[in-house]
């Protein structure tokens, strides 16, 4: 028997999550333990998100002409 784990989340936040378990074909508690599982098991190393910027490097150049405004926009669940 596995163990039991019980979350307390708004209505709204139901519904999300109801509707992105619903989109890849699983049930709620799949869904969380999948997005658990892949939150857990991060190829990033621990508190890498602290190296971002950490190097001056002057030969960096942003390129010029990008256009946000073309990306695809993110569905809200």
């Amino acid at each position: 028997m596995m163990p039991r784990l019980s979350l307390d989340v708004d209505e709204a936040m139901l519904r999300k999550l109801e509707t992105a378990a619903r989109l890849e074909n699983v049930t709620v508690s799949q869904y969380i333990v999948q997005k658990l599982d892949k939150t857990m098991n991060s190829s990033w190393p621990e508190n890498s998100e602290k190296l971002f910027g950490a190097i001056d490097d002057e030969s960096f150049d942003v390129p010029d002409g990008l256009d946000f405004g073309e990306d695809t926009a993110r569905e809200k669940l």
